[in-house]
């Protein structure tokens, strides 16, 4: 849900996640990843592009995220 308000509260919000995104515990290729495909939905959402397809690019992102980790893990 706050990547959907984020044209409306872009600093608050933007800091809240990133912050967030930080904290967790991954590998720093990931949060590098993580944090460009987050950038590039804000974008996007910007310029009135579809919520339902970056919702569907941001649940993306996470699921290669977990893919990368998983790799990572073997």
């Amino acid at each position: 849900l706050l990547i959907m308000l984020c044209p409306v509260l872009p600093c608050l919000n933007c800091a809240l996640k990133l912050r967030f995104l930080m904290h967790m515990d991954l590998p720093v290729r990931v949060k590098v990843e993580l944090v460009e495909k987050l950038a590039d939905t804000e974008q996007r959402l910007a310029y009135s592009t579809s919520e339902k397809l970056q919702l569907g690019a941001l649940v993306a992102a996470f699921v290669k995220a977990r893919e990368d980790i998983t790799k990572a893990a073997a």
